[in-house]
């Protein structure tokens, strides 16, 4: 009698990424039951996703729902050298800090897996040697590399101390279908612009070795034999060297263009002149060859990169010569929230207006609604995955032909003339940029308060969602996708303010805010919240601390607010959200013109025969 068959369950930890996710197609395909756990959304073939931070805690328990793997393969964490330059200590946390995290969840509750831990060429830094062998000494000369670096030790001490089965794989360039980063997409960006020259960063002399991703997931799951031993250290390169400046001439006549190709020469410590490996050890002892040859590799990149883009930048929306507004929104899976929101603009919103959907992957049924409401005046942009929403909603910026645009999330309802009010305000005043939609909470710790919105960074008073001229968004080129979801409202209102533009907000509500809070603030939720908030607050004072200037004014309306509620028979009238008025203005709108930097104190006098008020204007000396 045939014994029972044993599944091989295998681990990928950041499984939504280009590695990630190609690693999981092989080893399915070769009969591997594969969990993945990570942040994003791609159809993968996965026997259970988890949508969640890396932890020891989140694999600990994603080991005890699966079973335990006998294969652990390590793919979370940044690809990006200049993130981890710009924010080191962040991108130390999110590398080495998350990879000891991994370990110590390997070698409590599956220590007979195989960990895998594919690590980068950077850790070799510059060399003058045609071909890197896996012995050479490591000098790297990023951040980056010096942080894949530590990771390596501790997966080297893992087997040396700890008696783990691991392996480090050096990866040197990845390519292929689904990498949205890195040379070949940006070459790809450019070559879908139509541009018939390229200018390209570099010499263009720069030497690297290009490994498609199917060859390097195809090596990953070699490393899983545990006949190999308790420790393996190799290259994953071709051993074949290719100038930048070829592989963007192969991308571009790959394609069938025929372009000027242009480098500035620069050159800066970050970027070697040379990343070839020396692959000996890869053919010899493993027995491995790539399969993908470089030029059919990089023809196939090039027609799926351009029909992408080309996609994004064909998108066309309906010809609507009478309307002034187009409403974005981004979702997924917020199937109820979105109808809600969608039948509230069509209710209140009498402006000739737009929607438009970008949708990140919805699989509750989102589709399906949108298909079904067959609004004339409705679109709809698949984007299949989450990869941020600033720059989903860049995206769609782009296309806009209205001469104004607004960003609404999908958990708010518009009221009655919300965005009416907003347009109505930007056309009769030139000198305003953007008008903050007013936002009330429906749910949460908020909902006592008459409306919502902090004041932030620099004292800024937030605009959360809003209107804006659509030359002006251009201009100043979207919301910033280095934020990439928290923090990008705040950082446009600064730009607008710096622009020399005002900002305002509606005096009625405009929007009603049925926010998913936390329902414990200690939950690993909420703490998660908080830590991207953080990082929010964080990148925003970096990009933003050239607002020094005088302060004198904004102190002495801090001194005074703060003076005045030092009066006793004062303190509880001027609480942020006290119902009473005081000189027919809501305490909460006294509170934000003495605490916010660059609104007048006496504004709510001044805006008083106004449909806007709390108005912002950056000074000149500012």
């Amino acid at each position: 009698m045939a014994g029972k068959r044993v599944d091989r369950l295998a681990v990928v930890t950041g499984c939504f990424g280009f590695l990630g996710g190609t690693v999981v197609e092989q080893l399915v395909k070769s009969g591997w039951r594969v969990a993945g756990i990570g942040h994003g959304r791609r159809g993968l073939p996965l026997a259970m996703a988890v949508e969640d931070e890396v932890t020891q805690e989140s694999l600990r328990a994603l080991f005890a729902a699966f079973g335990k793997p006998q294969l652990v393969v390590h793919c979370a964490g940044t690809g990006s050298v200049g993130r981890a330059q710009a924010e080191p200590f962040a991108e130390f946390h999110r590398s080495v800090g998350v990879t000891a995290q991994v370990i110590e969840a390997v070698r409590h509750d599956a220590p007979d897996a195989v960990l895998v831990y594919p690590s980068s060429a950077a850790v070799y830094g510059e060399s003058n040697k045609p071909a890197l062998a896996e012995d050479e000494p490591l000098r790297p000369v990023s951040v980056y590399g010096s942080h894949k670096v530590a990771c390596e030790e501790l997966v080297r001490s893992a087997a040396r101390d700890l008696g783990l089965k691991t392996r480090i794989v050096r990866f040197f360039s990845l390519y292929g279908e689904g990498l949205r980063k890195q040379l070949l997409w940006d070459t790809c960006s450019k070559l879908a612009d139509g541009r018939l020259e390229l200018s390209m960063f570099g010499t263009g002399e720069e030497q690297r070795d290009f490994m498609h991703g199917r060859d390097a997931a195809r090596l990953i799951e070699r490393l899983a034999d545990p006949e190999l031993g308790s420790f393996l250290l190799v290259n994953g390169g071709t051993g074949k060297a290719t100038t930048v400046r070829a592989i963007t001439e192969r991308l571009a006549t790959g394609t069938g263009r025929f372009v000027n190709v242009a480098f500035g020469g620069e050159e800066h410590r970050g970027n070697p002149k040379s990343l070839v490996a020396d692959a000996t050890r890869l053919t010899r002892e493993l027995d491995f060859a790539p399969a993908t040859e470089l030029g059919a590799g990089l023809s196939a990149y090039a027609r799926w990169a351009l029909n992408e883009l080309g996609a994004r930048k064909g998108l066309e929306l309906p010809d609507h010569s009478t309307a002034k507004l187009t409403v974005v929104v981004g979702t997924c899976d917020r199937c109820g929230d979105l109808s809600d929101l969608l039948d509230s603009i069509e209710l209140h919103t009498h402006t000739p207006h737009l929607v438009v959907v970008s949708d990140a992957g919805s699989t509750d049924g989102t589709i399906e609604m949108l298909e079904k409401r067959r609004q004339a005046n409705l679109v709809v942009v698949r984007e299949g995955e989450r990869r941020g929403q600033a720059r989903a909603l860049n995206e769609v910026f782009a296309s806009v032909s209205t001469p104004y645009v607004c960003w609404v999330s999908d958990d708010n309802l518009i009221t009655e003339g919300g965005l009416d009010r907003a347009v109505e305000i930007l056309e009769g005043n030139p000198r305003i940029g953007m008008v903050g939609l007013k936002v009330r909470d429906l749910v949460g710790p908020f909902i006592k308060a008459p409306y919502i919105g902090g004041i932030g960074v620099a004292g800024v008073l937030n605009v959360n969602q809003g209107v804006l001229p659509t030359e002006l968004l251009r201009k100043l080129g979207g919301f910033d996708e280095e934020l990439r979801d928290y923090g990008i409202d705040p950082d446009l209102t600064l730009r607008v303010l710096k622009a020399g533009k005002e900002v305002c907000f509606t005096k009625e509500v405009a929007v009603l805010h049925r926010r998913g809070w936390p329902s414990d603030p200690n939950s690993p939720e909420a703490k998660r919240l908080a830590e991207k908030h953080e990082r929010a607050r964080t990148l925003l004072a970096a990009k933003h601390k050239d607002l020094g200037g005088d302060i004198s004014r904004w102190k002495m309306k801090l001194y005074v607010w703060k003076a005045m509620r030092a009066v006793p028979l004062l303190r509880p009238r001027l609480n942020i959200n006290a119902p009473d008025p005081i000189l027919g203005f809501i305490p909460r709108d006294w509170h934000n013109a003495f605490n916010a930097r660059w609104i007048h104190p006496l504004d709510p006098l001044r805006t008083r025969s106004k449909p806007y008020h709390l108005v912002q204007r950056m000074r000149p000396e500012s």
